[in-house]
Parts: structure tokens; sequence; C-alpha cells
């Protein structure tokens, strides 16, 4: 390696002058290959979101470092409290030397020592199985959906909870990336993921849970506020348009909730009678379509969210019905799935079997170009990177027309929502929210064409 704070030697300069001479060459030979695979309208709306991710890594967001030290010792308390009925349950159930024989190939436990609940693949899963209780893993949601469960897995699942806020919001962990201003500035990742969704690192705010207290560790400046815009059901918005269903249109076109709808149409009631748990169901049936989940994963969802048991038929009925609702959406199914088309390679599964590979390839209704390999991916990814698109589309309108909102500035995407911070002011809110929604029709109106935005605003 060589030191560019000193003199310019000889071979620095014939190091630099090879960068300028080749990078021409270089970006002539990339914008060939963009232009056979008509990535044209992707590659200018990444180069025009850049400014953004830029500008938001360098204004960042505030933590409340206070509020983080008393949730994380309340988080403590309850991981301590939440622990104790765990261990007296797995006590009644077994003895220390059966778990010392189960665990016994994990060198860095002691023998005799507590089960760690935290080691999930490596101690829970084990234990468990010594208690015959056999889960593909120890998810919180698979526990969740065990219709009927050991005496340890109601205490497991709250205590699990409880290790997951501690995960999630390690107050030492995002201390660690502050910076000189009292700020984190996390990095913005545009492409990592296959959909084009973006994704954060150093440290992961996408990692924040949802509920309130959590979200209120995020704080404006003095003199500031942090208006939220949330996409409302964008990715159901982005597969009524790939799929012009009929039905899904008028539903959202009317102003209607989707879930709640389909909860009313599904289980027959009037939609003013139907529940929250009612919505979610559908919720979850809706998700379940456009992830390609199977009946068994679908059952074991529904099962905890009705607390009843619902059979792996049963489910599929479900999906059945979804399909007989909204037909547009089952023919959009089969004319992606019908992309896959065989490779004429065989891909080996874990255990030696193989099955012959199929491949795919589809555009986001945005044009970015995504390669699959299941019929699972078939739906999700132009969806995904639909709805990834959408929102980036949103940002580069927001920044082109900046100078709308003086002192509001975008300083955090978290999966659909939009957060920001700007002055603490009738004047500077008004002017905020509607250069909010300005952004939001012009760059969702490139997306959804035949439906509306669903912009919610929460000042």
């Amino acid at each position: 390696k060589v030191s560019w704070q000193g003199p310019i030697t000889q071979e620095m300069f014939i190091y630099a002058k090879d960068d300028a001479l080749h990078l021409p060459r270089i970006h002539q030979s990339l914008l060939s290959i963009v232009e056979k695979e008509g990535l044209e309208s992707i590659v200018a709306l990444e180069h025009d979101f850049l400014p953004m991710v830029i500008d938001m890594e360098e204004v960042g967001i505030l933590p409340d470092l206070t509020k983080w030290e008393q949730v994380e010792a309340r988080v403590a308390q309850l991981i301590a409290e939440t622990k104790v009925p765990v261990d007296q349950v797995l006590m009644q159930y077994t003895t220390i030397e059966a778990i010392d024989t189960a665990l016994s190939g994990i060198a860095s436990r002691p023998r005799g020592t507590e089960v760690n609940w935290d080691s999930t693949a490596h101690q829970v899963k084990p234990v468990l199985a010594l208690l015959g209780v056999e889960v593909p893993n120890c998810q919180r949601e698979t526990l969740e959906a065990i219709v009927d469960p050991h005496p340890i897995i109601s205490p497991l699942i709250e205590h699990r909870k409880a290790l997951a806020l501690k995960n999630g919001l390690s107050e030492t962990k995002w201390r660690g990336f502050l910076g000189t201003d009292g700020r984190i500035h996390p990095s913005w990742n545009q492409n990592q993921a296959v959909t084009g969704r973006m994704s954060c690192s150093d440290p992961n705010l996408q990692n924040i849970p949802r509920d309130k207290e959590c979200r209120e560790l995020i704080i404006a400046a003095p003199g500031h506020c942090l208006p939220i815009d949330d996409f409302s059901q964008i990715e159901m918005r982005v597969l009524a348009e790939m799929s012009q269903d009929p039905v899904m249109i008028k539903v959202l076109n009317d102003g209607l909730d989707l879930h709640r709808w389909l909860a009313a149409e599904l289980l027959e009631i009037p939609i003013s009678e139907v529940s929250k748990s009612d919505r979610d169901w559908a919720k979850t049936l809706g998700f379940a379509v456009v992830y390609g989940m199977g009946n068994d994963s679908l059952a074991r969802s529904m099962s905890l969210q009705l607390k009843r048991e619902v059979s792996p038929k049963k489910a599929q009925g479900y999906i059945d019905s979804y399909f007989r609702t909204f037909p547009g959406v089952a023919k959009w199914r089969a004319r992606q799935q019908r992309l896959l088309v065989p490779t004429g390679r065989w891909v080996m599964k874990k255990g030696g079997d193989s099955f012959p590979e199929k491949k795919g390839v589809c555009r986001s209704l945005w044009g970015r170009k995504l390669t699959f390999y299941s019929k699972t991916k078939s739906m999700n990814y132009p969806v995904q990177a639909s709805a990834a698109d959408a929102l980036k589309l949103v940002c580069v309108e927001l920044w082109r027309t900046r100078d709308q909102a003086p002192g509001s500035r975008v300083v955090a995407l978290i999966h659909d929502e939009l957060l920001v911070e700007t002055v603490d002011t009738p004047e500077a809110i008004a002017a905020c929210l509607a250069w909010l929604h300005n952004g939001v029709s012009v760059g969702l109106g490139k997306i959804l064409k035949t439906i509306p935005t669903g912009l919610d605003d929460k000042p």
C-alpha cells in the first residue's frame, strides 16, 4: 500500500493516469451491457436516487440515549423475569444430566450449567427435542403455531420476545456508531437485495421493532419534529397494478382497506363487524399468496391468529377462496409461473436428492430485471421490486423539489415508512406535508397508474 499523503511519485502518477485512461472504457463497456439488458430506466433511477442516499447518511438520526438506557434496563429485567419460569418448567420434565447428554457436543458449554435460551440451533432445539417437541426451527412464529404445545412453550415464547428486544435495541451497540454530533450515521445500501429494496447497516435501523416505545427512541433535534409517511399497503397496491385484477382495483379506488374488505368477504360478515384479528387473518392470507407460503405454513400462522387449529386442507381452501375472489391475481400468477423454463441442469438438495433446475426472468413495473428459480419468487420478486422502485421514485421527486420545504430532510427509510425531520412550526410542517404529498403523488404515480397511492402522514 502507498500513502498518498506525501509527495507524488512517478509510480503514483502512472497509477492515477491509468485510472483516468481506463474509466471511460469501463463506462462504455458497462453502458453497452445496460443497453443490451434494457436497464436504462433502472440505472437512471439509481443514479438519481444516490444524492438522497448520501444526504441521509450525512444527516443521520438522533437517538434518545437517556430513554435508550431506560428501555435497556427494562428489557434486562424482563429477560431475567421471563427466564425463571422457563428454567422451572424445564426441570419439571427432565434432569440436568439428561440436558448435559443432549448438549454434550457443545464444547463452549460446561456441564451442569444453565441452558442458553438465546442459542436456538445449538441449545434450544436439542433441549426441546429432549422434551419431545420436534420443530423445524425455533422462530417465534413456529413456536406460537404449535397447536397442542408442551408447557415449556408459552414461557419460552415470552422469554424469546424479551431476548429479541435486547438483540435489536442494544444501546451499547448503537452508541458505538454515535458521531461527534450526537447523531448516528448508518450506511444505506441501495442494491444489496436482489429486488432493489433498501437495506441498512452500521447499525441496521430496520431492526428497530415497530412498537411505539421502540420507535420513540429516535427523536427530532431541538426545535424539530419527525413526520412519518407510511405507504399504506404498497405491496398490495403493486399487486393490483401488476395483475390488473378488477375487484382489487375497485376496492382500492373506493378507498377501502383491502385486508378488512377481504376479511368481510371471506368470513361473510359486514365490514363494520370485522375485528382486528379478522383483519390480521386476511392480511396473513394476502401476504401468503404474494410470498408463496404453502398451506402448512399458512395453517400454522392462522392457527395462532384464530386461537384454534386450522388444518393445511382448510388453509388451502382459504388460498383457493382468495383466488376466486381475485381472479385477475390468479391469472397473473399463472402467467408468472409459466415464465419458469428448464435450464437443462440438475440441482442437488440436502440429503442427496436432486431435481431439474428451472429459471425465469421477469421485470418490475419500472423495468428492473429479476431472475428467479421458483414459483414462489415468480410472484414476490416483481411485487417487492416494484414497491422498492416506487419508493425510490418518490425519493427522487422529493430530492428534486426539496426547495419547497426548507428545513425538511429525509433521515431514514424503514420498510414502508419514510421518516422526515423538519422544523416544528405550523408553517414548516404544512410545507413539509405538502412537499411529501406532492412527492408521493408524482413518484408513486409513475408506478401506480390505475389505483390511488394510499399515503398516510403522521406528524
